[in-house]
């Protein structure tokens, strides 16, 4: 996948964001590294692997936003 910046729990999911050749991305996966999708923090777009987890896949990702420091904006 490239460089991993950082990585998060986020109850059963893990996030991993990516940052490389100009793309901010959020790599979502469930338990036992299954993929689940992910987000571009650049436009919003969001790429969703399963529809089955789109609940879960974007609870994850806002409680993930609202971890952020205050002051941190992002298209999420």
């Amino acid at each position: 996948m490239g460089d991993v910046i950082e990585q998060y729990a986020v109850g059963s999911f893990s996030i991993q964001r990516w940052r490389r050749f100009g793309m901010d991305r959020l790599y979502v996966q469930a338990e036992g590294g299954r993929a689940v999708g992910w987000v571009d923090l650049e436009t919003g777009e969001r790429v969703l692997l399963d529809g089955e987890d789109a609940e879960l896949f974007e609870r994850t990702v806002e409680n993930w936003r609202l971890a952020l420091p205050f002051g941190q904006l992002l298209s999420v």
